[in-house]
């Protein structure tokens, strides 16, 4: 799905998020013009409102296939983070890497290593995002499914 580049703003003027429309017009939001050198993982935590929260979490480097450790301590940073607001903030996802607009069965194993990651943690989460140099979209459910 292609979408206009919306105005990139700072996490408090942020609309809400409600939908998965709007948490794609977010990650468009904050990647700009796509392209990327290297892998990334983001993530934004959001209050139980749908705000966006201050600071975003980004992981440069990320190796080709997922890291269980770096997710597990993930996680558990996030949980601390949240502290009592564990169960009622949310966090999102995006994985991002170089290249085409083809899903590659490396973005396939990220989204569900991520997936396996935050449901151990009781994390409440929205599905993975995925951004290549040309698209940006919510892995469809019958990807990660097959």
């Amino acid at each position: 799905m292609t979408y206009d580049i919306p105005p990139r703003r700072s996490p408090e003027d942020t609309p809400p998020i409600k939908t998965q429309d709007d948490l794609c017009q977010f990650w468009r939001s904050l990647m700009g013009p796509l392209g990327f050198g290297q892998r990334y993982l983001w993530a934004v935590f959001m209050d139980p409102e749908g705000y966006v929260l201050p600071g975003i979490i980004q992981i440069d480097g990320c190796p080709l296939v997922p890291d269980r450790l770096m997710l597990r301590n993930l996680t558990r940073s996030i949980v601390r983070a949240m502290g009592d607001d564990h169960g009622r903030h949310s966090v999102a996802f995006l994985w991002s890497r170089p290249g085409g607009v083809a899903t590659k069965h490396t973005d396939i194993a990220w989204a569900l290593a991520i997936h396996d990651a935050v449901k151990k943690a009781m994390i409440p989460t929205w599905p993975v995002h995925l951004a290549n140099d040309y698209d940006l979209r919510v892995f469809a459910p019958d990807e990660l499914a097959a």
